[in-house]
């Protein structure tokens, strides 16, 4: 079956933790199929393990057997859990951050911090947390502003012809950071990434001038 036409029943960070479902799985005979974002991505997120996730995917068909047998799974995780186990000492407001924030956090602890609350009978809203965290993504995958102090040296140092200068610009034009889905996207913004090409045009400039002021006088 295309994979478009399959349904996430779970996500995990823990590859661990995605074994253990991968083994319920197969022992209910219940087709499924594992998606792992990093064949999605290029070599340098080889040494990012944080932002890989796993899903598992069934059938339309297979989907309320899977979503039963993942619940029951999940409670029995959650009951096998120590008594001192982390999560059990966090506030209201930290279980509630943990659903925020669950793209930092491993599919369990998410999974506990939603039972938590319920049980502490704290109200939230699912669709505002949704809101909330992907305000938070879309402030973290957007390019860095201007950094002001950065440009500047970056100016002095091209205008003075100093490898600094050259060293920055390229800094400027060349980083990359990953986004939330795992794409490879400039760290600055395109304000910041012009300065960059100014003070590339500006070194080379003042480079040529250099070098034709040595011919001319060498002639």
């Amino acid at each position: 079956m295309p994979e478009a036409e399959l349904i996430t029943v779970k996500e995990f960070q823990d590859r661990e933790l995605l074994g253990d479902y991968v083994d319920l799985f197969e022992k209910a005979e219940i087709p499924f199929s594992v998606e792992d974002s990093k064949p999605r991505f290029d070599a340098s997120f080889a040494n990012d393990e944080s932002r890989r996730y796993y899903r598992i995917n069934v059938a339309p068909v297979n989907l309320n057997s899977a979503l039963e047998l993942c619940e029951r799974m999940d409670q029995k995780i959650m009951a096998e859990l120590p008594s001192d186990y982390y999560l059990f000492q966090f506030s209201d407001d930290e279980l509630r951050d943990v659903l925020v924030r669950s793209f930092e956090w491993n599919s369990l602890d998410v999974m506990l911090a939603k039972k938590l609350l319920i049980e502490r009978g704290v109200p939230f809203s699912e669709d505002n947390i949704a809101v909330e965290r992907q305000e938070i993504i879309d402030e973290l995958d957007a390019p860095e502003k201007e950094d002001f102090l950065i440009i500047i040296s970056g100016y002095i140092f091209s205008f003075l012809g100093g490898f600094i200068g050259l060293a920055i610009a390229l800094i400027i034009l060349n980083s990359k950071k990953t986004t939330h889905e795992g794409y490879r996207v400039p760290r600055y913004n395109g304000t910041t990434r012009m300065h960059g090409l100014y003070m590339l045009v500006i070194f080379a400039s003042i480079i040529i001038i250099a070098l034709v002021s040595v011919a001319l006088r060498l002639i």
